[in-house]
C-alpha cells in the first residue's frame, strides 16, 4: 500500500511539473537530475552527482543523494572559511533567517546538542566546541513534500554549514543531518 501511495504521488507530481528540489523531483534518476541541473558536474559515484553550484553569496558544493537509483536528498555544503571561528554564526543565523522566511517558522527551534558538554554553559567558548566536534547546530523545517535541515558542525578545528533537503516519505534517513 506504502508504495502505491508513493508511485502514485511520484506520478502526480511529475504530471503537473512539480519539483521539489532545484527543478527536480525527488525520485528522478540520475539522467533526469543531470538534464535539470545547469550547474558544472564535478563527481559521479553509483549513489551521487556532486556539483559545483552556489546559493544566494555563498559557493557550494550540491550533492543529490540517490537510493535505488531515485534521488532521495540534495545537500549543500557551504564553502567558506573564516578568519574567526564567530563568524560561521553569523552565516548560520542569516541562513536560518532566509529558510524561515521561505519555510515558516522552523520545527525544532534552534537545537544545541553536545556531545561534550564541558563548554555548555561558556558562550564564548561556543565556537571552539564547535570546531572540535563537541557542539552541533541545528534547525528543522518540514514541508509537505520535504524535510529541510540546516547544520553547523566541526571535526578537526574546521566547521561546516549544510543545508539537506530530504524525501520526508523516506524513513531510513540518518539523524542529525547524516553525522
Amino acid at each position: 500500500m506504502k508504495k502505491l501511495f508513493l508511485t502514485f504521488l511520484i506520478v502526480l507530481t511529475s504530471l503537473y511539473g512539480f519539483s521539489q528540489f532545484r527543478n527536480t523531483t525527488w525520485a528522478f534518476d540520475k539522467q533526469k537530475v543531470k538534464e535539470a541541473t545547469a550547474d558544472s558536474l564535478m563527481m559521479e559515484t553509483d549513489t551521487s552527482l556532486v556539483y559545483a553550484s552556489s546559493i544566494g553569496k555563498w559557493n557550494t558544493l550540491l550533492t543529490f543523494v540517490f537510493t535505488n537509483g531515485a534521488l532521495t536528498e540534495g545537500v549543500y555544503d557551504l564553502q567558506i572559511e573564516k578568519q574567526s571561528k564567530k563568524l560561521y554564526f553569523d552565516d548560520y543565523a542569516e541562513l536560518r533567517d532566509i529558510l524561515t522566511t521561505k519555510y515558516g517558522q522552523s520545527s525544532t527551534g534552534l537545537e544545541h546538542i553536545w556531545i561534550d558538554d564541558q563548554q555548555q554553559d561558556n558562550p564564548a567558548m561556543h565556537p571552539y566546541a564547535l570546531s572540535k566536534g563537541d557542539l552541533i547546530i541545528r534547525t528543522f523545517w518540514k514541508t509537505a513534500y520535504m524535510n529541510i535541515e540546516l547544520i553547523m558542525k566541526g571535526i578537526n578545528n574546521r566547521i561546516n554549514i549544510n543545508i539537506r533537503y530530504s524525501n520526508p516519505f523516506i524513513k531510513e534517513q540518518k539523524a542529525v543531518g547524516g553525522f
